[in-house]
């Protein structure tokens, strides 16, 4: 069973300090809409969607499986000791949209592609950086 949540450790995207060293674009550099902005992980969603630097899958020690929003590329808030392999390619940011017990989708950014969709009414989707 895979929980999805937002971790967010990092701040805006901007103030990463997560610099490539091997060539790959650098992770800081990545722009997305304004209003989709966290002020913290679980609490005061601007908009009806929002973002993250990363959409990261991770497996536990014990095989349990847990996908997150993230601007820590390492790691889901709460899941230390998970290995996480980001979902996005690096000129992509992580969206996700919607919530528990709406009927609807709501409707990400132009470009995106969705990644993780729920029945409960909620999705992941990786969408280009600078929209």
């Amino acid at each position: 069973m895979a929980v999805i949540a937002v971790s967010l450790s990092g701040g805006c995207a901007t103030d990463l300090m997560v610099g490539a060293t091997d060539g790959s674009p650098d992770l800081t550099t990545c722009s997305w809409p304004a209003g989709f902005e966290i002020t913290d992980a679980f609490v005061s969603i601007t908009g009806p969607c929002y973002a993250a630097r990363t959409l990261l899958q991770c497996t536990g020690p014990n095989g349990e499986g847990v996908t997150c929003i993230s601007n820590d590329p390492t790691q889901c808030l709460g899941f230390a000791g998970y290995t996480c392999r980001n979902q996005c390619a690096p000129n992509e940011y992580a969206a996700y949209c919607g919530s528990a017990g709406e009927s609807s989708m709501l409707t990400p950014p132009r470009g995106c592609t969705p990644m993780f969709l729920t029945p409960a009414g909620t999705a992941s989707y990786c969408c280009p950086c600078g929209g």
